[in-house]
Formats: structure tokens, sequence, C-alpha cells
């Protein structure tokens, strides 16, 4: 567990960390997974504590990675910075801190990104200040002022200046005025009677002998468009009541042969 490796570090020499624990913490700060690089942040603390009572050399590595983390490109990285400084500061180890790690600080607390400095200030509330020497110190002292008149309300919360919820006049109009048009709708609508629904007229089948979708044509066409009971109305408006015709009859036609002549014999065809 990357969490045991700061009690080793307290039970072996500088020289043995730096040589074999220092490269594992290293490898485990630039882990991708979070959660990793979280566990890790108590032991590097202690490591460094324990580095500070060997040579001077012992400790160029690993602080060179600590502070470099204040500027990495990645936000996380500097995120990761107050973790550890939050954890060096609960080891007791002041003098590293006041001479390594301050400046640091001041430039993660004005970071571009909101969420470095939130973590920034959540730390300083919650360890470095707590420490009886660290919450004197000056540099510190103007670093959390500062945080605590950042622009955003969270960061300034977590530095202990908790900002009050503004309110947004216009906003609150405007939603009050879509309340009462919501509601003057609903009332409009409870005082509207139903539309009476229109019967729904039934298709008349086409005539025999036509193609769906196909209209008819010539004689068929006159009759579809004008049937004996059209003419039975007519004539009742006007006051002449007629027999319905019968369909069964048999239209003229100008083929019937001509009537015989009296006297006259048919003529025989050459």
């Amino acid at each position: 567990r990357s969490g045991a490796l700061g009690d080793i570090a307290e039970l072996v020499s500088p020289k043995f960390c730096r040589e074999y624990l220092v490269p594992v913490c290293i490898k485990i700060m630039n882990d991708s997974v979070s959660d990793v690089r979280q566990a890790v942040h108590s032991s590097v603390a202690k490591v460094l504590k324990r580095l500070c009572d060997g040579e001077p050399g012992d400790i160029e590595a690993m602080l060179q990675e600590v502070v470099g983390c204040a500027t990495a490109p990645s936000f996380q990285k500097r995120q990761m910075f107050a973790y550890i400084a939050k954890e060096v500061a609960a080891t007791g180890n002041v003098g590293f801190f006041e001479e390594h790690l301050v400046e640091p600080y001041e430039k993660i607390s004005g970071d571009m990104v909101a969420n470095v400095r939130l973590i920034a200030a959540k730390c300083m509330t919650e360890g470095v200040m707590k420490n009886e020497v660290l919450g004197r110190n000056e540099r510190l002292l103007e670093v959390l002022a500062r945080l605590k008149e950042d622009s955003d309300r969270d960061v300034s919360h977590f530095a202990g200046n908790p900002k009050p919820r503004t309110v947004d006049k216009a906003r609150v109009e405007n939603e009050e005025l879509r309340r009462l048009d919501v509601e003057e709708v609903a009332k409009v609508m409870d005082n509207v009677e139903p539309a009476e629904e229109e019967p729904i007229q039934e298709e008349q089948p086409p005539a025999e002998g036509t193609v769906e979708g196909e209209e008819p044509e010539g004689e068929e066409a006159e009759a579809a468009a004008f049937s004996p009971g059209d003419v039975e109305m007519t004539h009742e408006l006007e006051g002449e009541p007629v027999e319905q015709l019968d369909d069964t009859c048999e239209p003229e036609t100008d083929d019937q042969p001509p009537p015989e002549t009296a006297g006259e014999e048919p003529q025989e065809a050459d």
C-alpha cells in the first residue's frame, strides 16, 4: 500500500529513502488514477521529513517533484501540491514548509482555475493554519486574506469568509411574471367549453365498373351526379311530384327496324 511508505521512512535511513522510497513516491504521484495519487500524500510528507535529517543532496529529487506540482500544466497536479503542503504542516516540519513551500503556495492561491484556489483555501483552513507557527506566518496570512476576498463564492467560503448569496431581482421578476401568465392561461382554459365534434361522414362506395381512385366518365358520371332521388326532390320543391324512375327500363335506341309499308314487298338482294 502507498500509505505504508511513510511508515517505512520513519524506520530507515535518509539514504535508504532517497534510493528506494523516493522513486516509488514519484511514480505514484504521477499515476493516472486519482485515488492512487491521493493515497500517497501523507507518505510524501513523511518521506520529506525523514530526508531533512540526511545530507543536503538527499532531498533534492523529492523536493523538485513536490515544488514542481505548483506550476504543473495539469490543474490536478497543482491541487496535489496543496494536499501535500497540508500533510507537511501536519507532520510539524515547519522549517521546511517556511523555506520551500510558502512561495509555491502563494502561486496556487492566485491560480486561474477556481478549483485549484478552492483546494488551496480548504487545505489552509483545515490544516496549514492550524499549526501554531504557520498560523502566525505573515505571508500565509496574506494568502488567506486574498482567498477570503476571492471572486468565487465557494473559494471565499472555504477560506472562512462566506459571502451572502446575492438575489437577481430581474430574474425573480421574470419568474413571477411567467408564473402569473401560466395561472391566467389555466383560468381561461377552465372557462372554455369544449367544441362539439362534427359527425364523420362515411365515404360512398365507388360505382360498379369503376376502379377505386378514378372518377367515372360519360353516362356513368352523369348518373352519379344526378340520381333519380334528386329528380323527385326537385319536382317536390316545384309542387309537381313525379313517379320514381324505373331503373330497369331500357333506354330507346335508334337501331329499330323501319316500319313496313302496306302493299310493298321486300326486295330480294341481288
